[in-house]
């Protein structure tokens, strides 16, 4: 469900890094639509938790956690 409907979000693909995404979000209780990325892509849990559905099964990053993303 979702509770926000456009949270902050800032995203920059960097081409010097074989176009690597980096973002930055403060999605408090918001749930993104299931999607994937093009490149690889770097996210940082500064608060809060984190979460990703990969094959299957949902993945909880707590905060100060680091978050690799494969493109797909």
């Amino acid at each position: 469900m979702n509770r926000a409907t456009n949270p902050p979000t800032k995203l920059w693909v960097l081409p010097q890094f074989d176009n690597l995404e980096v973002f930055r979000a403060k999605a408090i209780h918001y749930h993104y639509a299931r999607h994937f990325h093009a490149s690889y892509a770097i996210g940082v849990i500064e608060a809060g938790v984190g979460g990703n559905y990969y094959q299957g099964a949902t993945y909880l990053a707590p905060a100060q956690s680091i978050v690799l993303m494969n493109p797909e």
